[in-house]
């Protein structure tokens, strides 16, 4: 279940990603998380706070307080140990009536194509360049069977994956429309950032991998305004 999430109290406005799967670091060493937005007029204190078994990440507890400044808007990350909904409540902290209830979806992984054992990924990043969709994946250790020249059977080693995206999206670091080849972490994982200065809607990024022809996932993202 991905969504696109917004809620609203007088001045502030909330918007979050969805679809993060929960963290588990001994499992799959990503720092999964969903990312939250939040605008409202420079000068605003805010507060925010969720469950306790959530984290903040710019506080790393599950309470964060800010001033907004000129730009509008403000990003924070949080992170769930668990599936499910992670409710969110900001708070306009010199006006009470001005709290927004919002929430958060965290999902499970899902088996992926050919040789990815795990995928889960965000959906409902900001438009704005710098604010990413993730993708966060586990590889198998080795490609399917192959044949050698000599007709012999042999496995390779899978170390890397293919991100092909649709302009106007971006991997993180690259330009719109490249597509990017990506070593893997130590344990066969990878987390991979998307990036669009422009809203789309159902946008299709692929993911391969040089080592096995047999592995082509298609994966599902959407960019929005505020």
């Amino acid at each position: 279940m991905n969504e696109i999430l917004m809620s609203k109290a007088g001045s502030i406005e909330f918007r979050a990603t969805s679809g993060s799967p929960a963290y588990d670091y001994n499992s799959i060493h990503v720092s999964s998380a969903n990312y939250g937005y939040i605008k409202a007029a420079a000068g605003t204190r805010v507060s925010i706070s969720c469950p306790t078994s959530a984290t903040i990440l710019e506080s790393g507890t599950n309470t964060h307080e800010f001033t907004m400044t000129t730009s509008g808007i403000q990003r924070f990350r949080v992170q769930s140990t668990a599936t499910g909904l992670v409710n969110i409540m900001i708070q306009n902290m010199d006006d009470v009536s001005e709290t927004v209830t919002g929430y958060m979806i965290f999902n499970d992984y899902k088996i992926g194509d050919g040789r990815i054992l795990a995928i889960a990924n965000t959906t409902g990043a900001l438009a704005d360049g710098v604010s990413p969709c993730s993708i966060y994946l586990l590889m198998e250790a080795e490609s399917d069977y192959m044949m050698d020249e000599n007709h012999a059977l042999y496995r390779q080693p899978i170390t890397s994956i293919r991100v092909s995206v649709p302009a106007p999206l971006k991997v993180a670091g690259y330009n719109a429309g490249e597509n990017v080849e990506i070593t893997l972490n130590s344990d066969n994982s990878a987390h991979v950032n998307i990036l669009s200065d422009k809203a789309v809607s159902g946008a299709n990024v692929v993911v391969t991998t040089p080592q096995s022809s047999g592995t082509y996932q298609l994966v599902e993202m959407t960019f929005v305004d505020f």
